[in-house]
């Protein structure tokens, strides 16, 4: 008895996993148009890879009800990436070789502001060579919403950007070729394993926040 529920339980197990793997898919459609291919794609599908590019996209069709891990938009024509319209559960956004000017991706309620435009928690972004002025990226404190930032690599290389916001426990960042980038940041860039940033006016450097000192009351 003990070995037909063993064999039972492994036969589960296996369907199961088989199963898993079936719903998990990769879409690499060179030939294909976009809409030909998000006509192809089931919502309940997990997409491990989407390549959508050098497809000539002026505009970002709406993915957010798609499960896509990683997504590849390089060397279309967008001009801006809606956070709103990536897929949920994406980890990897890759984006090079368009004409972005600015990216945003903020889930962040602090003490003395709130704001949020996605409910993205990206691992990886590339938006090198771009036209990026600036960049942010933050999800709420740990500590206080139960929500860690995962981002860990970051590719802006050649761009034109002014400033840089990110949040997270970074790990590598190439910031190169940027000539009009501001050496001041607010994220911890000595935490940083592999920091690049070749051909800059300025290094990058930690901006600290004064403490606020002991207030002293005056009485006449």
């Amino acid at each position: 008895m003990k070995y037909i529920l063993f064999l039972t339980t492994i036969l589960l197990l296996s369907c199961k996993k088989n199963e898993n793997l079936k719903n998990s898919i990769e879409v690499i459609e060179e030939t294909k148009s976009v809409t030909e291919i998000l006509g192809t794609l089931n919502k309940k599908d997990t997409i491990t890879f989407l390549d959508l590019s050098n497809k000539k996209i002026d505009s970002l069709p709406d993915l957010s009800e798609y499960i896509i891990i990683k997504l590849d938009l390089s060397n279309n024509n967008l001009d801006s990436i809606s956070a709103e319209k990536l897929p949920k559960g994406i980890k990897t956004l890759i984006a090079t070789n368009n004409q972005i000017k600015s990216f945003k991706s903020l889930n962040y309620e602090g003490f003395l502001m709130k704001y949020k435009n996605s409910n993205l928690n990206l691992e990886e972004i590339d938006l090198s060579f771009n036209k990026l002025e600036n960049i942010s990226i933050a999800v709420s404190d740990a500590k206080l919403h139960g929500k860690a930032c995962k981002l860990k690599k970051v590719n802006v290389s050649n761009n034109n950007l002014n400033t840089i916001s990110f949040g997270g426990d970074l790990k590598y960042l190439d910031i190169s070729n940027n000539p009009k980038i501001m050496p001041d940041v607010f994220f911890e860039v000595e935490k940083i394993d592999t920091l690049i940033q070749n051909n800059n006016p300025y290094k990058i450097k930690t901006k600290r926040i004064p403490k606020p000192g002991p207030i002293i009351c005056y009485f006449n």
